[in-house]
């Protein structure tokens, strides 16, 4: 009998004694993502005095609120647990006790308290419980780097991981290096802080702590936002909402709301940024996060200003101000800096500049390089309105440096809104600026060398289908040449941080000819590659003179690169529907979201590349079939709700045909069966499951799977 089962059991039979041992005892399991609500529905069954009795239930329950973003009330639960351990003497329930209320304090902006509290543990400790003591030094080095004593956090982090490295604790090592790049974000450092979180995030892809990975990549998606890779950053964001919805972790859901309505207001989705954004400072109600509140307002004030919709850009500018911490400066600073975008928007550059320059000196102060750099190019950016091009150009050059040395160059990026390329247009520095040349050839659109490019289209799901201009190609001379733009395409492709995506690389010809002709003498393989290549170009561009000039397929340096920001693909547009879906589905708008997944629906027409053998493809393929099941399975729920029930049985038959083995799937058809009235062919889904998985993987269903049997069976 599983520990839930003994629980419930203990419970019917008011047995609340042992319902508060078998929780205390088998806490640790009960926290982990997707088992909160039943742990909440088995804590509230309990009487007051089990609570007076048991002190650790407290902390037990107060770790589901905070789980759930529930700072306040778990917060209340600690500190009724605090005297009673001390009556008990009860050291390691004081010592857990000032942990978790210094984890409180850091997410409430009171990082002072945060220290305190966790000093406190330590005394408490005992000398043994090295993991107790990381934790508690952790947190207080969280603290000292939001208060900006980078030292001190460094410091203590550098203890933290002596601790894990000493007693073998890899996941450990993981939480450290993820807190400590904390440090490099706020300097500025992203490209390390981009390498370390990404280890991190690769760390827990595959683990089933899926609460560390909802954080993990929570804070991922945060640094790519920064750093401009919106896909990216949309990618994770998405993912990393639905996620913690799935597991009940409210602390990560208004933060990552409030990092996908800023990707969305990049790339000027206005309407859905603000949906999007107003639902993340709903959240604020419950979580009390004090960074995340002013973070919240920022965002929403930058986003009215933006759509010219001064009142409100000001109304939530001021409530930035009022919400930051009063003793963590850098939200102060940063809360400053949008106001002072505002008042120039409003035209009011004296007082703008008071509160810019205030920021500044703040940052200057702390050594904060990103941050600089936006002030130096607000800067320029408000002389050259007011006519002073001379001081204009003095900011900008200033800014300049620090983007090379840091490699800001995104800030310039035209096709992102709120760039600063006009500066570089407007000012027009001396040519011979490497840094300048840069940034030109970078981003500036160069002219066709061929006159107009053909409209390029790739259908990839069944078989492989390339047309040009709307015709498609039916015949090729070499099947070696669909082999390798096959080849070509796919290896462009990848999965970053458990999402797939278009990689604009150049891939060696020794990796080409080792995937398509291994067993060949080399230079052999060299010459049919060679030949294929060249037949390609004459398919894609069909005016085309010579390869040097190909605009598809480009060669430099022994490596080709198909240029596939110039092709139109099935596959781009079926994630791209997935993306917005789940957006449109976050947002609470079902009928938007029925809509784009029905269009990613019709783009499935088979297997991804269904027609070509080559053993790079299969993980892609496995992935996308995932996708379309992920899909299908929001589909099905969405229609549940709405009592479209015949659609959502055909939905969950097909999901099963791509993977019999699920499920989730399967007990979303049993629901479904059991809505219209036919019991008997729940039963009969549930036994065909059954059977198949003690048959073919030696396993028995699930106990969710098998309550809803039981369920189903007394209903």
């Amino acid at each position: 009998m599983e520990v839930e089962d003994e629980i419930k059991t203990a419970i019917n039979k008011k047995n609340f004694d042992s319902v508060a041992q078998l929780i205390i005892h088998h806490s640790r399991s009960l926290l982990q993502p997707g088992k909160i609500k039943d742990l909440k529905e088995f804590l509230n069954a309990l009487p007051e005095i089990e609570y007076l009795k048991n002190p650790k239930l407290l902390l037990v329950s107060a770790n589901t609120d905070y789980l759930s973003g529930e700072l306040l009330s778990a917060q209340r639960k600690i500190q009724t647990a605090i005297p009673i351990f001390k009556k008990q003497r009860d050291k390691s329930g004081l010592a857990a006790a000032y942990r978790y209320l210094s984890y409180i304090f850091q997410d409430m902006g009171d990082n002072k308290k945060a220290i305190e509290v966790s000093r406190l543990g330590l005394k408490f400790l005992s000398s043994d419980d090295l993991r107790g003591k990381a934790g508690l030094l952790s947190t207080m080095a969280g603290s000292y780097w939001r208060l900006l004593n980078y030292r001190m956090a460094l410091r203590l982090y550098k203890k933290v991981m002596n601790i894990y490295i000493a007693i073998g604790d890899k996941e450990g090592e993981m939480r450290t290096i993820a807190n400590s790049s904390a440090i490099d974000v706020k300097l500025g450092n992203f490209q390390k802080a981009r390498r370390e979180k990404e280890e991190v995030l690769r760390f827990y892809e595959n683990s089933d702590n899926r609460r560390s990975y909802c954080l993990a990549a929570l804070n991922l998606a945060g640094l790519y936002l920064l750093m401009r890779e919106l896909e990216r950053a949309e990618l994770l964001a998405t993912s990393t909402i639905t996620e913690a919805m799935k597991i009940g972790l409210g602390l990560a859901i208004g933060p990552a709301m409030v990092n996908l309505g800023e990707v969305l207001m990049l790339q000027g989705k206005y309407e859905q940024a603000e949906d999007t954004l107003l639902l993340a400072f709903k959240k604020t109600d419950d979580s009390r996060t004090s960074s995340f509140l002013t973070n919240c307002c920022i965002a929403l004030s930058r986003l009215y200003r933006i759509k010219n919709k001064l009142p409100l850009s000001k109304k939530y500018a001021i409530k930035a101000l009022e919400s930051c911490p009063k003793e963590t400066l850098i939200e102060k600073a940063g809360a400053d800096f949008n106001m002072a975008q505002f008042l120039f928007a409003d035209g009011e550059y004296r007082n703008g500049l008071k509160l810019l320059n205030s920021a500044l000196k703040y940052f200057k102060k702390m050594k904060m390089a990103y941050h600089i750099t936006l002030c130096y190019l607000e800067l320029a950016s408000v002389f050259i309105k007011s006519g002073d091009e001379n001081t204009a150009r003095n900011f900008f050059i200033n800014a300049l440096k620090l983007c090379q040395k840091n490699n800001y160059d995104f800030l310039f990026d035209p096709s992102i809104l709120n760039n600063y390329w006009y500066l570089l247009e407007t000012l027009k520095l001396s040519q011979s600026n490497l840094y300048i040349k840069k940034l030109q050839l970078k981003y500036k659109p160069f002219p066709t060398i061929e006159g107009k490019l053909p409209e390029i289209n790739f259908t990839t799901f069944g078989e492989f289908g390339i047309s040009i201009n709307g015709e498609k190609i039916e015949k090729w001379r070499r099947n070696s040449a669909k082999l390798v733009l096959s080849l070509l395409f796919i290896k462009q492709i990848t999965n970053h941080s458990g999402e797939l995506v278009f990689e604009d690389r150049f891939i060696s010809s020794d990796s080409l000819l080792l995937g398509l002709w291994p067993d060949k003498p080399q230079p052999l393989a060299a010459m049919n590659l060679q030949v294929a290549i060249n037949e390609l170009r004459k398919k894609l561009e069909p005016d085309l003179k010579t390869g040097k000039k190909s605009q598809i397929i480009e060669y430099d340096n022994h490596a080709y690169r198909l240029r596939l920001d110039r092709i139109h693909t099935d596959i781009e547009d079926f994630l791209k529907f997935y993306r917005q879906a789940r957006q449109a589905e976050i947002s609470g708008n079902h009928k938007e979201a029925l809509n784009l997944y029905n269009n990613m629906f019709g783009l499935y027409k088979g297997d991804f590349l269904a027609d070509i053998n080559l053993s790079e493809i299969f993980a892609i393929r496995e992935e996308l079939n995932q996708i379309l099941i992920k899909a299908l399975l929001s589909s099905v729920r969405i229609h549940l709700v709405h009592d479209n029930l015949v659609t959502a049985i055909n939905q969950c038959k097909l999901a099963l045909s791509k993977d019999p083995y699920s499920e989730e799937v399967t007990r979303l058809l049993m629901e479904c069966y059991a809505k219209i009235g036919r019991k008997d062919l729940a039963l009969k889904q549930y036994n065909t499951l059954r059977e198949l998985l003690v048959k073919e993987l030696g396993i028995e269903p699930s106990r969710e799977t098998e309550e809803l049997k039981k369920s189903i069976l007394q209903s």
